[in-house]
């Protein structure tokens, strides 16, 4: 039972929760339970059957029973949906634990990322006609932390367009020389530090 103007606390095996008072917009009941999986990377905890919204972050840690990585950068604390799916919510591996920050009470575990973004032209025959460079990004599990791109070895402003994952650079001819061979290269980073790099050629 938790009170929506106290600090709350649930400690069970390999699980710690922390939220502080006035998270809850009400007081509740929660149906938690641990379903075990002696060959997964941690239990999977279920602090409510049904996704309790919060009103701030509060802190969760997920014990790791099994590490199929030896990098601990690559653990990362998920949220199960309804239909199975992986949602990452981020986190820190410290001590034996992965720990991350909450905004809604709901189902987790711990998982792993070890596959680097992809990364991939689109209708590069059409940059020099439309001005624009143009990547698609496909992430997945953690999604992306940062990225750069270089034209000709130089630094060249990017923007990532979301709703789309498209990566794009409008070619500005004030500092890019026209009709020559141009070199880019285009390297993206995820939330666990996998990266990826692209180099291609273009004319313009």
């Amino acid at each position: 039972y938790f009170v929506w103007n106290k600090m709350n606390y649930l400690y069970e095996p390999g699980m710690a929760l922390i939220i502080p008072q006035k998270m809850l917009y009400k007081d509740v009941y929660l149906n938690y339970k641990a379903h075990i999986d002696s060959g997964a990377i941690s239990y999977i905890h279920q602090l409510n059957d049904e996704r309790i919204p919060l009103h701030g972050y509060s802190d969760l840690r997920i014990g790791v029973r099994n590490m199929p990585v030896s990098d601990t950068s690559k653990y990362y604390i998920a949220r199960i949906t309804d239909k199975g799916k992986l949602v990452s919510v981020g986190g820190t591996y410290e001590n034996g634990y992965v720990r991350t920050r909450i905004r809604e009470l709901a189902t987790y575990t711990v998982a792993v990322d070890t596959i680097a973004p992809k990364v991939e032209p689109v209708a590069k025959a059409n940059w020099a006609k439309n001005g624009q460079i143009v990547y698609k990004i496909k992430e997945e599990e953690t999604g992306i932390k940062s990225y750069r791109g270089t034209i000709d070895g130089k630094y060249a402003l990017f923007y990532l367009r979301i709703i789309n994952d498209r990566l794009v650079c409008d070619l500005d001819p004030r500092r890019i020389k026209k009709g020559i061979t141009h070199t880019i290269e285009v390297t993206v980073i995820d939330e666990c530090g996998n990266q990826s790099t692209v180099r291609d050629k273009f004319v313009w």
